[in-house]
């Protein structure tokens, strides 16, 4: 009896049958308003992870019409998108966060899910967010005001971006986006006046505000005592309409404690202010004259002074940074001396 026939079938069918599913094959999300994955939230994830989760069901239902599941483990019988760091190592078993900070992001297609994760606190929201933005096409314009596409089915082509945002304080200077936590977080606005509680990741926490001279030197606490931690103006030290002695050791020392002190009682503080008052006045005195003289600038004993603090801060805490102005008489910049990796400038 001949198998040719048989044979032939056989090759038949092989080729008919749809092909195994690949690493990089386009993964379904939603098919005509039916959904077409769950998504994975770890047991133990964060209250931002979670809401992240949250906040990725509901987008995609409002875009595909479809309703999704928020689940902790995914069963392999369907699509699967996983949200977080813990829930990414479900699918890739050497997953880590390394190098991403806290808002770096990671979305990457495997086979026929998608992982969406990112550093602590912020990062898997952002990378939610970011997927719903280049991905599917959302928008958050203004509190409000959104862009939400309509489409029934959503499928999403092999991706995988991985990206730490190069600039660490985003903040519009516009008060009615701040108070919209949604919008802030959804925009990745996360300067210390963005009204974001945890579950939108929180906030870069800073410590005072900009002109912290006289905030936190007060004359009338300290210049009595040392008229010298103050500018000298035509020959005399003066506190009026003036500055701080940028070149007095003792006054570096004696802010660095004052930070140092509001920083160990306040650990959750990211950024620290050292900025001059809001007037001229800038002090005259030979050490300060000496370095601006060479700088050709008065930023020139600012960025000594600023630098001073920061070298200090550094020593406990090198994960804080210190802000500064280049505002009015300080916008010229030195021609030497330049903020330490730990100054914002």
């Amino acid at each position: 009896m001949s198998t040719r026939p048989a044979l032939a079938v056989a090759v038949m069918l092989f080729l008919v049958l749809p092909p195994a599913c690949t690493e990089d094959s386009t993964m379904t999300i939603a098919q005509n308003g039916e959904s077409r994955a769950v998504i994975v939230v770890a047991e133990n994830a964060t209250q931002a992870e979670r809401h992240a989760a949250d906040e990725l069901r509901r987008f995609l239902g409002e875009v595909t019409g479809a309703k999704f599941e928020v689940v902790q483990t995914a069963d392999g019988g369907t699509n699967a998108v996983f949200v977080g760091p813990d829930a990414a190592g479900l699918r890739i078993p050497d997953f880590s966060t390394d190098g991403l900070g806290s808002d770096g992001i990671l979305m990457r297609t495997v086979g026929n899910d998608l992982v969406l994760a990112g550093g602590r606190p912020r990062g898997t929201l952002y990378a939610v967010y970011t997927f719903l933005e280049d991905e599917v096409g959302c928008r958050w314009w203004a509190p409000g005001e959104s862009t939400i596409p309509h489409k029934p089915t959503l499928t999403v082509s092999p991706l995988e971006v991985r990206h730490v945002p190069r600039i660490e304080y985003r903040e519009p200077y516009w008060g009615v986006h701040l108070a919209d936590g949604d919008w802030c977080v959804r925009n990745k606005v996360n300067g210390g006046r963005a009204q974001t509680d945890a579950q939108r990741g929180g906030s870069i926490t800073e410590s005072g505000s900009v002109h912290s001279f006289y905030v936190d030197i007060p004359p009338d606490q300290y210049f009595d005592d040392h008229p010298e931690w103050f500018s000298q103006i035509n020959g005399e030290r003066t506190s009026s309409n003036a500055q701080l002695c940028m070149t007095n050791e003792g006054l570096i020392q004696e802010y660095s404690r004052i930070l140092k002190e509001r920083i160990r009682n306040r650990p959750e503080i990211n950024s620290v202010w050292v900025s001059q008052n809001d007037w001229g006045g800038w002090c005259e005195c030979a050490d300060c004259s000496e370095i601006n003289d060479r700088e050709g600038t008065p930023a020139g004993a600012l960025i000594h002074f600023v630098n001073a603090i920061a070298e200090e801060i550094e020593k406990e805490r090198p994960d804080v940074a210190i802000n500064t102005l280049a505002y009015d008489w300080s916008q010229p910049p030195p021609k030497n001396i330049i903020p330490r990796s730990n100054v914002v400038n």
